[in-house]
């Protein structure tokens, strides 16, 4: 038999409701876990006059981009191909696409509905119950219809009609489907017009596969030309950007269940991650990605949520390993924005490596604006990685914060070996634009930050892909920076690094 993740033993299909939902949890609790490996669908069994959307588990290798073609529709409706456990099948007499409404108009629809039945006109067929749901369903009774009955179940798929990429049944959408269904499946010389897939050839290897390939190789700037020209996958994108992110944090947390947990926790206390990591993961396969910066600090930040989401964040991490802590007096450039400060060290003494938690008095974002420079304003959160100067990052340089300052004149170091650090930018060599130190910034539709949602749900980012809506993962949100659930939105924050620019291309430009 082919590889199953849900093995069924019954030898019908299910026909009632009740059986139709007890099957649907058995295929999703079988094809749990990320990738999604199941699509809802909806049925209309036999022994149901209302039908009900259920999960179909999708065949192995086609989790990430699965098409109508990629289903096991035989857990529902009675197929030849049920019979057969390994050979060959006839994809085109399992059903049909329906991609234009009305039939024959040329209307594309912007959302495709493949339908599944048992075979026409065959004698397993005529064998099978009446599907008393399908006489029931709305209609307009018309002289050209040959049949206002069905046997066996039906099952209904849909999927965008840019890439036939199959997308979730919603409750919305069972209007249309009704109407559809009855008048396609009354007119059963349509059926061989609309097959499931085209047949044309297609080349061994695609620019889908290649794209593919190049992808864990790429730098920030090239893995967002890929998405900005829909040359790769949204759900590839995000695989690697979330690879890249639980590698660097291995460094802290070596085991992959303890970073699952870890995300859990970031999201549900509200905190941030800042600093030396986060700039890490944005360097990664960048010209300037040296194998000596190396960050030795986990810097989070949490929210002003009270001492109870502290003493949780703190149990969490003596849990994974870091029983050592200290607490310290916060550093008095951040003049009272915090209400602890904690270093938290791993148990075995002989790893340099610890995690520091800034409890946060009034807004996580004050924090961050309060750094010593801008380096150390980059943020991952458990949905999103946001930085405010994305284009220093990947020149590996930085800029002090004027109120901060720096010891000496001139270009200096700062804790990490490869980021230079400027007091100002008069060493700039083109125009700032949105980035001007002088200017003042706003975390409201500000045009000179970056985020990346890494944890934006598949399916919705398939549907983002397919309707050409680019704006969430290659530029600022028009109304905000930020999660809709995270501690950074919390207020509309305005901020400026220095009083005078001394880029000479900017028309800031203040000489003196």
């Amino acid at each position: 038999m082919p590889y199953r993740l849900y093995e069924s033993t019954n030898l019908q299909v299910p026909s009632t409701e009740a059986e139709l939902r007890e099957l649907s949890g058995l295929i999703e609790a079988a094809c749990a876990g990320t990738p999604k490996k199941f699509v809802k669908c909806y049925v209309l069994g036999t022994g149901s006059s209302t039908g009900v959307i259920v999960s179909v588990e999708l065949h192995a290798g086609f989790y990430n981009s699965p098409r109508n073609i990629d289903l096991h529709v035989e857990d529902y409706v009675d197929q030849r191909s049920r019979d057969v456990h390994v050979g060959s099948y006839n994809i085109s007499s399992m059903g049909a696409c329906v991609r234009e409404w009305p039939l024959q108009s040329g209307l594309e629809e912007p959302y495709h509905f493949s339908i599944y039945a048992a075979p026409t006109y065959s004698k397993h067929s005529e064998s099978l119950p009446t599907n008393i749901g399908f006489s029931l369903l709305p209609h307009c009774h018309s002289a050209k219809s040959l049949d206002w009955s069905y046997k066996g179940n039906i099952l209904v798929a849909k999927s965008y009609h840019k890439d036939e990429c199959l997308v979730d049944v919603e409750e919305a959408d069972i209007y249309f489907i009704k109407r559809v269904v009855h008048s396609f499946l009354s007119r059963r010389e349509h059926w061989a017009d609309h097959p499931l897939a085209y047949t044309e050839a297609q080349p061994a290897w695609g620019l889908d596969d290649l794209v593919e390939v190049m992808v864990p190789y790429t730098d920030w700037r090239t893995l967002h030309i890929l998405r900005l020209f829909h040359l790769a996958s949204p759900i590839a994108i995000r695989s690697e950007v979330k690879r890249r992110i639980y590698e660097v944090l291995s460094e802290f947390l070596p085991n992959r269940r303890d970073l699952d947990k870890f995300f859990d926790f970031l999201s549900k206390s509200r905190s941030v991650i800042i600093g030396s990591v986060v700039r890490k993961i944005l360097l990664l396969n960048s010209r300037n990605d040296s194998a000596l910066d190396v960050p030795y600090d986990l810097n989070i930040i949490s929210p002003p949520a009270g001492e109870t989401i502290d003493e949780e964040f703190h149990n969490f991490l003596r849990g994974v390993g870091y029983g050592r802590f200290q607490e310290k007096k916060p550093r008095k450039d951040y003049g009272g924005l915090l209400r602890s400060f904690i270093e938290m060290h791993p148990n075995d003494s002989d790893k340099s490596r610890f995690v520091t938690i800034s409890a946060s008095r009034n807004d996580v974002m004050e924090v961050i604006l309060a750094s010593e420079t801008t380096a150390q304003m980059n943020v991952l959160t458990g949905m999103s990685i946001v930085s405010l100067y994305p284009k220093l990052v990947p020149t590996n340089e930085c800029l002090s914060v004027s109120r901060v300052g720096v010891a000496a004149a001139g270009a200096e170091r700062t804790s990490s070996p490869s980021v230079s650090r400027y007091p100002d930018n008069g060493h700039w060599m083109r125009p700032c634009g949105s980035y001007c130190p002088a200017t003042i910034r706003k975390t409201v539709g500000d045009r000179g930050s970056f985020r990346y949602m890494w944890c934006q749900p598949a399916r919705r980012e398939m549907e983002i892909w397919a309707l050409g809506n680019k704006f969430p993962y290659v530029r600022i949100s028009d109304y905000h920076t930020f999660d809709p659930d995270c501690p950074l939105r919390r207020g509309a924050l305005a901020w400026s690094l220095y009083d005078r620019c001394r880029n000479p291309f900017c028309e800031h430009y203040v000489s003196n």
